[in-house]
């Protein structure tokens, strides 16, 4: 991969020395405490692993290690994987946690440079730094979160693959103690075709003077309210670049692409909305729990949390559907499979 490609876009665990033989965290002993301090980890590691504890733990990746080797608190701690093995240190990591135990947050393990949309000149250098693939995911992933109004602050999770058959993309919410859980899945097939030729072949676009606001409302999707934002499209376009609606800069050539995935990430919301995903969402927010430690007890009964019943799975439940673009998917989550151990390298 090349080094801005996105890289393992999971979480993963490291654990203590005393642990070093663990290869699954159903194996922990009960009472075993991890470190992390992201609602979305804890909810959903409570769901599948509810003899766990967490606590709190802050700081950049070196004081994090430091603090589970040195301070005896911790059992393990959770990652991003995709930090760690930027920084050289996968051989710390002892398991690997897959969908089925862990969907991580919105973008992880991707690289954005934010620049402004109308600096043509900084947009034509960083296009050539510019993964398709991870940036066609990340829009849905993005699109998704920005249509339920998620944040780090709740527990929010996703999925997302892209291969020559489509693009595929899951998104679950949760409540914070993990009990409840909606879950939705949906592809797309992204074209083979060119939604937009290139400038120099379509009449739409002038060889000289600026796009009048109705050509550039139609190619971008929004209308632009100055003239200097005429002129800089005009100028991405020059370079065959445009800035989707969505913010994701893209080639021209690849806009119904970003359409849809723009609209699997819609989609997936939109059916999540109907569940009762907002609910879930605003309860969490209305808890205000900042401290992990702060969490509801798991072993409180659902009702005393605000919590539907009817929106409660059970692994016993368990039962996957793979979408289509004419139907919602199933609220139930995929089946589980243990987590992997990292591979000897």
């Amino acid at each position: 991969k090349q080094w801005y490609q996105r890289r393992v876009r999971g979480d993963c665990v490291v654990l203590h020395a005393k642990h070093r033989a663990v290869t699954r965290l159903s194996a922990l002993p009960a009472g075993s405490v991890l470190g992390t301090s992201s609602l979305r980890r804890i909810a959903q590691l409570s769901r599948h692993y509810p003899h766990l504890q967490f606590e709190n733990i802050r700081g950049n990746l070196n004081t994090r290690l430091r603090k589970l080797d040195d301070d005896n608190k911790y059992d393990g701690i959770v990652l991003a994987a995709a930090g760690i093995e930027r920084l050289g240190w996968k051989d710390r990591v002892n398991l690997y946690l897959e969908k089925q135990d862990m969907m991580y947050a919105v973008s992880q393990g991707a690289m954005a440079v934010e620049c402004r949309d109308n600096d043509v000149e900084t947009i034509s250098m960083l296009s050539k730094i510019h993964d398709h693939d991870t940036a066609l995911r990340v829009t849905a992933e993005r699109v998704f979160m920005k249509e339920l109004d998620g944040g780090c602050s709740v527990p929010l999770g996703t999925w997302s693959s892209l291969d020559e058959q489509g693009l595929c993309v899951s998104g679950a919410v949760f409540s914070v103690d993990g009990k409840e859980m909606l879950y939705s899945e949906q592809t797309e097939l992204m074209p083979n075709f060119s939604f937009l030729p290139r400038p120099s072949a379509c009449p739409m676009f002038p060889t000289s003077g600026f796009f009048s606001h109705h050509q550039v409302d139609m190619i971008h999707g929004q209308r632009p309210k100055l003239t200097s934002d005429v002129r800089s499209v005009k100028g991405l376009l020059s370079n065959n670049i445009i800035v989707h609606r969505t913010g994701m800069c893209c080639a021209t050539h690849d806009v119904s692409k970003y359409d849809l995935a723009e609209r699997c990430g819609k989609h997936i919301a939109a059916s999540l909305i109907r569940k009762g995903a907002k609910e879930v969402l605003d309860r969490a927010r209305a808890a205000g729990i900042v401290n992990v430690n702060e969490a509801p007890n798991k072993s409180k009964d659902s009702s005393s949390q605000g919590t539907s019943s009817d929106n409660i799975v059970s692994l016993e439940d368990i039962n996957p559907v793979v979408s289509d673009n004419s139907s919602d998917s199933s609220s139930l989550e995929p089946p589980r499979k243990k987590s992997r151990p990292n591979s000897p390298s």
